[in-house]
């Protein structure tokens, strides 16, 4: 699968709130007021890291498709400092990156599907009215109105961009992976602030929003 650019979610500063009382209080790290500062987002257990130091944070998404630079505010609320991602949490980002590489397997009537609807160039229906169709440079996996999937493992969709596959059976397989990884973040994330000492009460992000979009 091919795409022309790895999407950065732009953070927008919202001002500050009481959430930075509840960061002091409950001894969360934090960025410093306004002004943005790197960090690192951890896809598999949904965990936002840092503040960061910036060549780090280049070497540790270099080094794992789940983890990703970035640059945060105050208000997109760190998680925890690097060193106690280090030791709780970088080895299963690492082993569930790996892991998933070995394990990209499509049921055989899926396959049957795809078999068939490559040939024919017609779409294939998914959940939620989504549907993987033919374009000019190959098959997508398409939401309606008009967005495309095009990061699966933050399961970001795009009006801009999309993943490009060469056949409707690897991208299915995508998307049956971006389905899992957005399950999976909703408990691992609880699970791991839990086990930080910072256990959530009431809903978390990942159970309030679905998916990104742009």
């Amino acid at each position: 699968m091919t795409t022309s650019r790895r999407f950065r979610p732009t953070p927008q500063p919202k001002g500050l709130s009481a959430r930075a009382d509840l960061r002091r209080i409950c001894g969360r790290p934090r960025a410093w007021g306004p002004t943005a500062v790197c960090a690192l987002e951890d896809a598999y257990h949904g965990l936002l890291i840092g503040p960061c130091d910036e060549a780090i944070s280049g070497q540790e998404e270099d080094g794992c498709r789940l983890v990703f630079k970035m640059f945060v505010t105050i208000d997109e609320g760190l998680d925890c400092t690097y060193a106690e991602w280090v030791r709780h949490f970088r080895g299963a980002v690492h082993e569930a990156s790996a892991r998933d590489k070995k394990s990209e397997v499509t049921e055989p009537y899926e396959f049957a599907e795809a078999e068939q609807a490559a040939q024919a160039g017609t779409p294939i229906s998914l959940d939620e009215g989504r549907f993987i169709e033919r374009q000019d440079e190959g098959w997508v996996v398409v939401e309606p109105p008009a967005s495309c999937l095009f990061e699966v493992e933050r399961f970001v969709w795009s009006k801009d961009e999309a993943l490009v596959f060469k056949s409707p059976a690897t991208a299915r397989t995508a998307y049956q992976r971006a389905r899992e990884y957005e399950e999976g973040r909703k408990t691992r994330y609880r699970e791991a602030m839990a086990r930080l000492g910072r256990p959530l009460h009431g809903r978390s992000r990942y159970e309030e929003e679905t998916s990104l979009g742009n």
